[in-house]
């Protein structure tokens, strides 16, 4: 329900916004039409010479605009791209440029009087309509450029960028994929800059989309290329051919989501969250040759802090707890997904999920845990399922770790024992992971010290 309201609230303001641009036109018509009219600025055969042209200088400027519009329907490559451009608004500024550039050629050739009213000036009357029409119709240019420009921007740019990133993904050309990327990221920061969720949205999936597929490409084919869209990112990913290219992505989507944030746009801002999701899923499953796979996991270690940063910031901004759900559930999802697997890597990818997790429970803790109250306990039941999953792990310290958290610092830990959490967690357990309930309850047993004789044995 909060969605669709937001959806209203951003219709709403587009057609505000298109609203005033009209009316400004219009009263700036009314106004230089009843100046005209009281303060007439030609008389006599000058009448003439104005008529004729305000004719031709309306003509030659409906002959630019709408070769723009021809143009503009042409970049798309389209049968039906016309269509789309000459809409009803379209139309309705070619038929108020027609009756401006036609009205004065016909008062050039009469001077009849139509009405014959006594209390009305004609020549005034007939000028001030004229000047109305013409200054509504230049004015009205800029919403229509306006209009146009987006329509370029997302109808033409958005398809296009994206069949040229696959196209240059298939014919294994890096550079051209790169520049690609980074042209459709300036696209989608313009998009949230005009708080255009429908645009930034396809934005994100096609990103979505490019990331999955470097995800799965081989990490091995070093190059020479370089790039500076890294900024603190680890150089020595820039020359590894299409690892830099997956950075490039989500350093795009990371810019685009903080973005999002910063504008309050919810469903952008959660649709970057699971873009990162399933790339960081994808990159996880991957399973092929041990040439760089620990490139892959220093991937998916840094798309974890972009989900754990996406749900600090949607914390301090008092943002909608959906966005800190999804950065939740995103650091579950992948968590999950490597828990799975057994291996030395994919420990370290567990480790950084599970610390992050806590990270943004601490913080939802510590903001306002009335608000968050069912995210930091999602966190919490998500942290009981990740140590049934590592409790027979020989490489942690099981014991010791769950003394740790017995001792942890942090507020929010201490409602890490909660029945409430637990029986949660159970449940979770016993629904998709039967064969783990016996390792949870005996890290239970573990952390609550209770026969401590017997879990160390356990």
């Amino acid at each position: 329900m909060e969605l669709l309201n937001n959806l209203k609230i951003r219709f709403v303001q587009y057609k505000l916004a298109s609203d005033i641009s009209v009316r400004f036109c219009v009263i700036c018509a009314l106004i230089v039409g009843i100046l005209t009219y009281f303060l007439p600025i030609a008389k006599g055969d000058n009448i003439l010479y104005l008529l004729s042209s305000v004719s031709q200088g309306l003509a030659a400027v409906f002959a630019l605009v709408f070769t723009i519009t021809v143009f503009g329907a042409q970049m798309m490559q389209k049968f039906t791209a016309l269509d789309k451009m000459i809409d009803r608004w379209t139309k309705a500024l070619m038929i108020m440029f027609a009756i401006g550039i036609i009205l004065p050629l016909i008062q050039l050739k009469t001077d009849y009087d139509l009405f014959n009213l006594s209390f009305v000036n004609t020549a005034n009357l007939s000028l001030a309509i004229d000047l109305s029409i013409a200054t509504f119709c230049v004015l009205a240019i800029i919403p229509y450029l306006a209009r146009v420009n987006r329509f370029m921007k997302y109808e033409v740019g958005i398809p296009k960028l994206g069949e040229e990133i696959s196209v240059a993904i298939d014919s294994n050309f890096k550079i051209t994929a790169s520049n690609k990327i980074n042209e459709l990221v300036e696209l989608g920061i313009s998009a949230v800059n005009e708080m255009s969720e429908n645009e930034t949205t396809k934005i994100v999936i096609k990103l979505k989309n490019a990331g999955q597929e470097f995800a799965f490409m081989g990490w091995d084919d070093v190059t020479n290329i370089k790039s500076d869209t890294f900024g603190e990112y680890n150089e020595e990913f820039a020359g590894k051919g299409w690892g830099r290219i997956a950075y490039d992505v989500l350093y795009g989507l990371q810019k685009i989501g903080s973005k999002s944030i910063e504008r309050k746009l919810d469903r952008t801002t959660k649709e970057v969250m699971w873009a990162l999701t399933e790339i960081g899923v994808q990159a996880v499953l991957k399973e092929d040759k041990e040439i760089g796979k620990a490139d892959r996991v220093q991937l998916v270690v840094h798309i974890i802090a972009r989900l754990k940063e996406f749900g600090i910031n949607a914390i301090n901004s008092e943002f909608n707890n959906d966005i800190v759900s999804t950065s939740l559930e995103g650091l579950f999802k992948i968590g999950i997904k490597n828990a799975m697997k057994n291996s030395f890597l994919e420990q370290m990818i567990l480790v950084s999920v599970m610390s992050n997790i806590e990270e943004i429970a601490d913080k939802a803790y510590e903001k306002n845990r009335e608000k968050f109250k069912n995210q930091y306990e999602s966190s919490l039941m998500y942290l009981w399922i990740f140590w049934a999953f590592i409790k027979n792990d020989p490489n942690f310290d099981i014991k010791e770790m769950a003394s740790d958290l017995r001792k942890s610092e942090k507020h929010v830990m201490k409602e890490f024992g909660n029945e409430n959490i637990r029986s949660k967690a159970r449940e979770f357990i016993k629904n998709f992971f039967p064969t783990l309930i016996n390792e949870l309850k005996a890290f239970e047993e573990m952390y609550d010290g209770s026969l401590s004789g017997i879990s160390a044995n356990v």
